[in-house]
């Protein structure tokens, strides 16, 4: 028996939501160095050229920064540039970022078998809130084939 329709709307509605408030606290968390404007452009200048030399962090701090518009102007393809940067070197927040960008539409094409697979990504190095969305794209079958034994685990797992 399946998870009825409405269900399925709800989980995904609320997933959504979730990785939104999971992304502000991180947002928070990540920025609360800069006290000062000053502070704050050293420190992208510093991260522009750390990230140009190949520091996956350094590209994923990056790319919130352009997210947010913390230091740079606000730009979700240059957010999602970088994230792609320092995902493609395993950077597990890059990729959980990045699948939300593909999820959302933020900077990319949205495409949620995309999200589905960098969210796999950073699951299988054990970062939770990837596995929770994973977990719930598995319950909904949006961009994985709907497996609700996979959807659980992974939920699961993140706990």
């Amino acid at each position: 028996m399946g998870i009825p329709e409405i269900v399925r709307r709800l989980l995904r509605i609320i997933s959504w939501e979730i990785v939104r408030l999971a992304l502000a606290l991180v947002l928070c968390a990540s920025w609360a160095w800069a006290q000062s404007p000053n502070a704050t452009a050293q420190r992208i200048d510093i991260l522009m050229e750390q990230a140009a030399r190949g520091d996956a962090k350094a590209q994923a701090n990056l790319g919130m920064a352009f997210h947010i518009g913390q230091g740079v102007p606000q730009d979700d393809a240059k957010a999602a540039f970088w994230w792609s940067k320092a995902a493609e070197q395993g950077d597990a927040d890059a990729q959980t970022n990045l699948g939300f960008a593909y999820g959302t539409g933020h900077g990319v094409p949205q495409d949620y078998v995309q999200s589905a697979l960098w969210w796999q990504k950073a699951a299988d190095q054990g970062y939770a809130p990837a596995q929770y969305n994973l977990g719930l794209m598995y319950l909904t079958g949006t961009g994985v084939s709907s497996d609700h034994v996979q959807g659980i685990k992974w939920i699961r797992t993140s706990l």
